[in-house]
């Protein structure tokens, strides 16, 4: 059904009515470079890609290439730098992390598409990384590192190591299993904690995740490194809970 108002005004323009329904026109605004490069510098300095980072312009802009291999390390090259702002409290680091899994889904496929196979292997491991930061981001822990400083594997454990040392046990946990590192050391580590504090139903739930029964239980030794720290720690407290020490260390000399 149409108005007869706007019926009027579409009828003819000296219509009383066409004032009702006009709407005015806005100017739109276009960054067009010309060759005077002054101008472009202007253009440039009212704005540019770290001013209103868009993932979906910048894969837009380097879709016009012809290299699509140039194309997926530039995008690597973007998330690196998006990650460094990572630790400014200004930034919405939610925001940052869904850009940067965004360009590296890009640049995967850009990979696939031109079969490299080695820059797809360099993508996940950015990939990777990437979901590490965002357990960080997600757990609200600071400093958080850029890409390009947990890129290695020594600097995951350091990672890793420092989060055991802050008490983020959880957290090191999760990192270590994303990554790839074995997590035993962090159960046995929050186990420590949980025994050190007197909860020793907590202990055993975390030592139970990281030791495992011997193959003979009747050997002279007192298994792994992990179970020698338990038993020294148990044997070395005060001597009213002894016995119940004692009983404590046989268990975890049996593998839990």
């Amino acid at each position: 059904m149409i108005l007869p108002g706007v019926f009027l005004a579409a009828e003819t323009s000296n219509n009383e009515y066409s004032t009702v329904v006009r709407i005015p026109k806005t100017t739109e605004l276009e960054w067009i470079f010309s060759l005077n490069e002054e101008e472009n510098e202007i253009v440039r300095s009212e704005f540019y890609y770290e001013q209103a980072p868009s993932s979906s312009l910048c894969i837009a802009i380097l879709s016009l290439h012809s290299d699509s291999i140039v194309c997926g390390h530039q995008l690597i090259e973007h998330c690196c730098k998006l990650s460094q702002g990572l630790t400014n409290p200004e930034v919405d680091a939610g925001l940052l992390m869904d850009i940067m899994k965004q360009l590296l889904f890009s640049a995967k496929m850009m990979f696939v598409k031109a079969g490299r196979s080695q820059d797809l292997a360099l993508c996940d491991s950015y990939i990777s990384k990437v979901d590490v930061l965002n357990i960080l981001v997600a757990a609200a822990y600071r400093p958080i590192p850029s890409l390009d400083q947990i890129l290695l594997p020594a600097a995951v454990t350091r990672l890793r190591n420092s989060l055991l040392e802050a008490e983020y046990y959880q957290l090191a946990i999760e990192v270590s299993t994303k990554s790839g590192l074995d997590p035993g050391g962090a159960w046995h580590a929050w186990g420590m904690a949980c025994l050190k504090a007197g909860n020793l139903s907590s202990a055993r739930e975390k030592f139970n995740r990281c030791l495992k029964p011997p193959m003979d239980l009747n050997q002279l030794n007192h298994g792994s490194r992990l179970v020698q720290d338990v038993i020294q720690y148990l044997e070395s407290t005060v001597k009213p809970i002894l016995i119940a020490v004692r009983v404590f260390s046989s268990v975890c000399s049996e593998g839990l």
